[in-house]
């Protein structure tokens, strides 16, 4: 309750608007000035270094000010002008990036072509394989057969030539 009091007491405190320095001000007669706080006049006299000539006349001192804004603006010309040929040089290493990306994304794609191609090789091969391998099997198998059938001929043969032998005897 009494941090929603003290807060409710804040409230008008913190709505109280404070004008922003500096600010154009305007007499009754029509006159502006600029208005300024001490630490923005004394910023601005450093920076310029205005004040011995505040006190010549003005068309000096607009002379001062217009010459000030053409070296800032000088300045400002070359910052632009390194900005631009930086940014050109960047555009030429952005097309060559650029470039080799796309000679990567085709070996890529080459690649996994041949790595399709591969895959369908090594599937056929063990396809055949497989086959020989079921081939062998029955080959295996009717070897196998003839083995057997071979062995009981011949055995077949000696019994009966034994048989013979026996009968002519």
């Amino acid at each position: 309750m009494r941090i929603l009091l003290f807060l409710l007491l804040l409230l008008p405190l913190s709505t109280y608007s404070q004008k922003s320095y500096p600010y154009l001000y305007e007499d009754s007669i029509g006159d502006q000035f600029v208005i300024l706080t001490f630490e923005q006049a004394q910023r601005l006299d450093n920076a310029t270094e205005f004040s011995p000539i505040l006190w010549k006349n003005h068309t000096s001192y607009y002379q001062l000010v217009d010459s000030l804004c053409e070296k800032k603006l000088e300045s400002k010309n070359l910052q632009i002008n390194t900005l631009k040929s930086n940014i050109d040089t960047l555009k030429g290493w952005s097309i060559t990036y650029m470039k080799s990306y796309e000679v990567c994304k085709e070996k890529f794609s080459s690649t996994q072509n041949k790595n399709d191609i591969l895959i369908e090789i090594n599937d056929s091969l063990k396809q055949k394989i497989q086959s020989m391998e079921e081939h062998n099997k029955i080959q295996d198998k009717e070897l196998k057969k003839s083995k057997r059938e071979t062995t009981l001929a011949i055995a077949f043969g000696f019994v009966s030539t034994v048989v013979i032998f026996l009968i002519s005897l």
